[in-house]
């Protein structure tokens, strides 16, 4: 399951004034009380690097989603923190449920990813087929997608200093590393994406372990025919799956593509794209 925690009708771009960041650290998370609850963070990820090994597992700073909040204006406010890689494995990830073990979200990593809407230029959007070579979501159905790195602003540990980071370069960043994923992950260059053009649409997150992620939306200039014969940079993808835009209403309502499940937040990300083009189209009606 998953639920739209905040969907702007008119999207928003990088340069956008109505975005509005407050990054600081006391949006980190708050460890729990329980030394033994605490433990389990290590715990898990020693377990899952013996699992999946350090090429597949590496740690990293990213941001953490406090809170966002829409105002009646159209600002949009992102209160952001800093996490990282191994935090959100031993806590949004340990269990099906981690809000059972650590009782308060503040506990939790809440590390917020990206994810993004490639439309090309013959009506198809392309999704992957997640392989075994992931953290999470092996054999899932995605949208391209991530995390945001803070180490490229200078932040490599939770304990950095944050106080002087400048809202615009987390702006940067947040829309930069959602391009970057987009040209790893699916292979086209940023010479065919209209990046000037892209649009934040809202913010999706898992009901089950609370992983929310910004949805974006970018044109391409290459059909699926041409998308489909680049090669893709990581490992991450074992297939190229293709949706017409008439077929994305299916992908919202079954959840599935090609009889595929996606992860609940994709088919989330997919159904804020659908409300946002429905709101574009009310706007040209009126």
């Amino acid at each position: 399951m998953y639920e739209i925690l905040v969907c702007n009708g008119t999207g928003l771009t990088a340069r956008d004034d109505r975005l509005i960041i407050e990054l600081d650290r006391k949006n980190n998370r708050k460890p729990h009380p329980s030394p033994e609850i605490e433990d389990r963070i290590e715990e898990r990820w020693e377990d899952q690097l013996g699992k999946k090994g350090e090429s597949v597992l590496w740690n990293a700073t990213k941001f953490r989603l406090e809170s966002a909040r829409e105002a009646g204006d159209g600002r949009l406010h992102l209160m952001l923190g800093i996490t990282d890689y191994r935090e959100y494995q031993g806590t949004n990830l340990l269990t099906t449920e981690p809000l059972l073990v650590f009782q308060h979200e503040r506990h939790l990593s809440n590390a917020f990813g990206n994810c993004c809407v490639v439309r090309t230029c013959d009506g198809k959007v392309p999704f992957l087929l997640r392989s075994r070579r992931v953290g999470e979501g092996e054999g899932f159905v995605v949208l391209p997608g991530g995390h945001a790195e803070p180490s490229r602003l200078g932040i490599e540990s939770m304990g950095a200093d944050i106080s002087n980071t400048s809202p615009k370069k987390v702006i940067s960043e947040l829309f930069t590393s959602t391009v970057q994923e987009v040209v790893e992950e699916v292979g086209i260059s940023r010479d065919h994406l209209h990046i000037d053009q892209m649009k934040m649409l809202g913010i999706v997150r898992r009901t089950a372990d609370l992983k929310a992620q910004m949805v974006c939306v970018i044109d391409c200039d290459l059909s699926s025919i041409d998308v489909n014969q680049l090669p893709q940079l990581e490992p991450e993808c074992q297939q190229l799956l293709f949706a017409d835009f008439a077929d994305l209403a299916s992908v919202s309502d079954t959840g599935r593509l090609m009889g595929i499940k996606l992860m609940p937040e994709h088919v989330g990300a997919v159904a804020l794209y659908l409300r946002f083009q429905e709101s574009v189209h009310e706007c040209k009606r009126t």
